[in-house]
C-alpha cells in the first residue's frame, strides 16, 4: 500500500510539473523542485521525488517537443552542434537532474528553517 502511495505521489507531481512546464519558462521546474523539498519527509526523499518526477517531465516535454512538435528551433540546435535527436536528448536531460537535487534540498531545508523560527 505504502508503495503504491509513493507512485500516486510521483505521478502527482509529474503531472503538476508537465502542466506547469507547458505555460511556464524552463526555469519552472525550480520552483517545482523547491515545493517538493518542502513537503518532502527526509532530505533523501526530497532528492529522490524531485529528481524522478521533474527528469521524466522533461523528458516528455522533449519527446513532446522533438518528435511530435518537430519545432525548427531545435532542428537547428541539432545541425548547429553536430548532434542526432538521442544524443541532443540524453544532453538535455543533464539540466533537471542537475537543478532538481539542489532545489529539493534547498525546499527541505528551507523547511527546518520556519519551523525553527516558530
Amino acid at each position: 500500500m505504502n508503495k503504491i502511495l509513493y507512485i500516486g505521489r510521483i505521478m502527482l507531481y509529474i503531472i503538476i510539473v508537465f502542466i506547469l512546464s507547458l505555460f511556464s519558462p524552463w526555469w519552472i521546474i525550480a520552483i517545482a523542485g523547491t515545493f517538493i523539498g518542502f513537503y518532502s519527509k527526509t532530505g533523501y526523499n526530497a532528492i529522490i521525488d524531485s529528481t524522478l518526477s521533474l527528469s521524466i517531465a522533461w523528458f516528455i516535454m522533449l519527446i513532446n517537443n522533438l518528435f511530435i512538435q518537430d519545432y525548427i528551433i531545435i532542428n537547428k540546435m541539432q545541425d548547429f552542434l553536430g548532434f542526432n535527436s538521442i544524443t541532443l536528448l540524453l544532453i538535455t536531460l543533464i539540466i533537471p537532474i542537475l537543478i532538481a537535487p539542489l532545489s529539493s534540498l534547498f525546499g527541505y531545508e528551507l523547511k527546518k528553517v520556519i519551523r525553527y523560527e516558530k
